[in-house]
């Protein structure tokens, strides 16, 4: 099996091949959107981290806070890769069924 439109059955149907395209568009349109939340996400994180930074009004309480908001930039900074990743596989399955 050397491509996603193969099976063992034999070469699939129109209506197959217009269910498997409209498959890839579905999960491409819902990584997108996942990709722009945890993006947005991380972006305020990043963002809520600057009060805690030295010479900023909230750096007296930078021990318990500042450092909370450090380790949650860096998970979403995890989930963040993991969605554009699966991004990125979308888009490039939805691009290979186009071009067969």
């Amino acid at each position: 099996m050397n491509s996603i439109l193969e099976t063992g059955d034999g070469p699939l149907s129109e209506e197959e091949v217009i269910a498997v395209k409209q498959n890839a568009i579905t999960r491409l349109s819902f990584w997108k959107k996942r990709s722009l939340y945890s993006a947005a996400a991380l972006f305020l994180s990043c963002v809520s981290v600057v009060p805690f930074s030295s010479g900023h009004f909230l750096h007296a309480a930078s021990e318990p806070f500042g450092r909370l908001l450090v380790c949650l930039s860096m998970g979403l900074f995890l989930w963040f890769v993991h969605c554009v990743m699966l991004l990125w596989r979308a888009w490039t399955a939805l691009r290979t069924l186009y071009r067969k």
